[in-house]
């Protein structure tokens, strides 16, 4: 899978280099053109420029609400890319071949890679060799990742510093005070425990409230396998913990929740959804969806998982 996106990475790369033209476009309204590569990125620096739409032109790469790891570059993305003012990405694997573009053509835009900035902090999570790349499902990621893009536009537009404060400062206080409600309700809870019937990117998020967690897979790939042997483990868990509910990422199926439903013979068993915002479209953000939207109904999820015995 990774050699054919690789190769399909360099013949859309080699055929823009042809058909496009070696000069860089300028926008006729002079506008900063900044480019985030998926939704969550997209929804904090859109709710720090607001107020300034006429004087940016933002663009979400990964908008059409496919996977986030299993999106493949469009030749539009490199011309996107390449005459962009302001790059800012997650920086996890699933963006290789957007740092494979940035190495083969020349390119002056600034690049804010948001794992560097929370690889300086001892935020990442180590995975093997790499790391966790589902960053953005920490509220307290998003505050830190929001305050670096707050700060790099101040950089490059310094005459839109005080608006640039103005809608920062009030974007962290509502992160900071949806993160004081997950603390509450998890510390106010008698259970601590989470059973996951699918794949597992929450692992920041339970880091962040002191969560145990439990899930079929730590492979976050769509096409993850699925053994008895683990429906087995989570039908144990589920009859252990004496819990009610199990918890599929949004846009999954509940075949495996049943599974493990009917393995641990609990027909009352409740299958809840969390938002990974791996899948978000621009339509959704189009349609007033935003990351804080989205944690909120995670929470409301988290409170009814917690609560159901």
């Amino acid at each position: 899978m990774k050699s054919k996106k690789l190769n399909l990475l360099l013949l859309l790369f080699f055929s823009f280099l042809f058909f496009s033209c070696k000069a860089r476009k300028t926008d006729s309204q002079n506008k900063i053109n900044i480019v985030c590569s998926f939704f969550p990125i997209y929804d904090w620096t859109n709710s720090i420029i607001g107020g300034l739409e006429n004087e940016t032109s933002l663009t979400m790469l990964e908008k059409s609400g496919i996977d986030y790891h299993k999106y493949v570059p469009s030749q539009i993305d490199f011309q996107i890319i390449t005459q962009s003012d302001l790059i800012i990405l997650n920086g996890g694997s699933s963006e290789n071949w957007i740092f494979e573009i940035l190495k083969n053509h020349e390119n002056h835009a600034k690049v804010l890679n948001l794992s560097e900035v929370l690889k300086n902090q001892n935020r990442l999570i180590q995975n093997n060799d790499s790391f966790d790349e589902h960053t953005w499902l920490s509220i307290k990621n998003a505050i830190i990742c929001s305050n670096s893009i707050y700060e790099i536009l101040c950089e490059i537009v310094p005459s839109n510093h005080q608006k640039y404060s103005d809608n920062f400062s009030l974007y962290r206080e509502q992160l900071e005070n949806l993160d004081s409600t997950f603390s509450s309700l998890v510390s106010s809870s008698d259970s601590k425990v989470l059973l996951f019937a699918d794949r597992f990117p929450f692992a920041y998020f339970a880091k962040d409230y002191s969560l145990e967690c439990y899930s079929l897979s730590d492979n976050c790939s769509e096409n993850f396998y699925v053994t008895q042997k683990q429906i087995d483990f989570l039908a144990q868990k589920l009859n252990k913990t004496n819990l009610n509910a199990l918890i599929i990422l949004d846009q999954s199926t509940k075949d495996y929740a049943r599974k493990v439903i009917l393995q641990a013979e609990k027909p009352r068993c409740d299958i809840f959804e969390m938002d990974s915002l791996q899948t978000s479209s621009l339509r959704n953000a189009f349609n007033d969806k935003t990351y804080i939207y989205a944690m909120q109904k995670n929470l409301e999820t988290i409170t009814k998982c917690l609560i159901s015995k």
